[in-house]
């Protein structure tokens, strides 16, 4: 059986996790805001921020599975099709990396 102490170590790590994600998404928010003001950013501790723009495809994967599901034969074709029209959008990505300038107090 699994415990009540396990259930409620579960709650709170789901709950934990949670507030977490919103911190991030916060700061994600932040960043993004200074780095489209041209905002600069700290180079001088142990970590940097590092906004890029990547891009991506939208794919509608669900309208592709049901009709892949009515033509399994051309399966395939269908899908090469699909990933050629599919709409390249551009993403803000933030990333931390490792400075390596920086000099450690220990």
């Amino acid at each position: 059986m699994i415990s009540e102490t396990r259930i409620n170590r579960y709650v709170k790590t789901v709950a934990l996790i949670q507030k977490l994600e919103r911190l991030r998404d916060a700061l994600r928010r932040e960043f993004l805001d200074a780095y489209a003001v041209d905002e600069p950013f700290a180079e001088t501790g142990p970590y940097l921020i590092e906004i890029r723009e990547d891009q991506r495809k939208a794919i509608p994967w669900k309208a592709v599975a049901e009709e892949l599901a009515s033509v399994s034969p051309k399966a395939k074709a269908l899908l090469d099709k699909r990933l050629r029209k599919a709409e390249v959008t551009t993403v803000q990505v933030v990333t931390v990396k490792n400075n390596p300038d920086f000099k450690s107090k220990t």
